[in-house]
C-alpha cells in the first residue's frame, strides 16, 4: 500500500453523530474510508483485530481499508485516555521504539498532512439520553429497512438517573479531552455539530470537504441510518433535565 496522499481524522464522544457523517463522506467516494481503525471492540489488540503480527503489515492494512482510490485515508478516534494509551503502546511496541511522552510522534507518521474534524452534540441531555437508550437496548444504529428491536414496554423500568449523570459527565469530558488534545498539540481541526448535520447535512458535508482540500460534492447519496430517537427519548429528555436541575432556586431550562 503507498503512503496516502492526504488524511484527516474525525474526533467525536458517542451519540455525536459520527456514524452519520462518516458514512455520508464515504459514500462520496473521494473523502476516504472514516471509521474507527484504530479502535479495539472485544479484541486484545489492533494486531488481533487486523489478522497481523508487525507494525508495516498492520499500517499498510489499515491504510487499504480507510483510503478511497484518490489517496485520501481517514479515521474516526475518540478520546478515551486508557484506550488512546493502549494504542500508542502497542504501536510503539511494534515498532521498537519507548512508550513516546507525545503522541503525534506515532500519529504523524501514520497520518500524512493530516487535519482535524471535531464533532460535537451541543444538547448534553439527548446526547446522554441516546447514549444510554443505546446502552440499554443494544440498538446504536438502524439502517434501510430495520425495525426499532423494543417495543416502549420494554423501556418502562430502564430510566436511572445515575448513569445518565454519569454518561452526560462523560460525554463533556470527552469533548473537551479532543478539544485540549488538538491545542495542547497545534493541530488544524475545525468544528462542526451534530445539530447542524441533522439539519443541513449538505451543507456540513461541503464544509469539510473545502476543509481537506477537495471539491465539493452537488448533493449527497441516500442517507445509509435513520433517525432512532423516538417518544421514549423525549420522556427521558424531560425528566433527566427537571433531575440535572432539582434543588435550583433559578432553572436554566424548562
Amino acid at each position: 500500500m503507498k503512503i496516502p496522499k492526504s488524511s484527516y481524522r474525525i474526533w467525536h464522544a458517542n451519540r455525536s453523530g459520527s456514524t452519520l457523517l462518516c458514512q455520508l463522506l464515504e459514500d462520496t467516494k473521494i473523502a476516504g474510508r472514516p471509521n474507527e481503525h484504530f479502535t479495539l471492540h472485544g479484541e486484545s489488540s489492533l494486531c488481533e483485530k487486523f489478522k497481523v503480527s508487525e507494525y508495516r503489515s498492520l499500517i499498510d492494512k489499515i491504510w487499504t481499508i480507510g483510503t478511497s482510490e484518490n489517496g485520501v485515508f481517514a479515521d474516526k478516534a475518540t478520546a478515551h485516555y486508557q484506550a488512546h494509551k493502549d494504542t500508542i503502546q502497542e504501536l510503539s511496541s511494534l515498532k521498537g521504539v519507548s512508550m513516546p511522552t507525545n503522541y503525534e510522534s506515532i500519529w504523524q507518521e501514520i497520518f500524512p498532512h493530516c487535519k482535524h474534524i471535531v464533532i460535537v452534540r451541543t444538547n448534553k441531555v439527548r446526547q446522554a439520553v441516546s447514549w444510554w437508550k443505546a446502552i440499554r437496548d443494544s440498538q446504536w444504529h438502524i439502517q434501510g429497512d430495520e425495525k426499532v428491536l423494543k417495543s416502549e414496554d420494554f423501556y418502562k423500568d430502564k430510566y436511572n438517573k445515575d448513569a445518565l449523570k454519569h454518561l452526560y459527565s462523560e460525554a463533556v469530558l470527552r469533548d473537551i479531552a479532543n478539544q485540549e488534545y488538538l491545542a495542547k498539540h497545534d493541530l488544524d481541526y475545525i468544528t462542526v455539530t451534530y445539530e447542524d448535520l441533522e439539519n443541513d447535512p449538505l451543507r456540513i458535508v461541503r464544509q469539510i470537504m473545502e476543509y481537506i482540500g477537495l471539491p465539493p460534492v452537488k448533493s449527497l447519496p441516500k442517507m445509509r441510518f435513520r433517525k432512532i430517537a423516538n417518544s421514549v427519548n423525549e420522556r427521558w429528555v424531560h425528566q433527566f433535565k427537571e433531575d440535572l436541575q432539582e434543588g435550583m432556586d433559578t432553572k436554566a431550562w424548562i
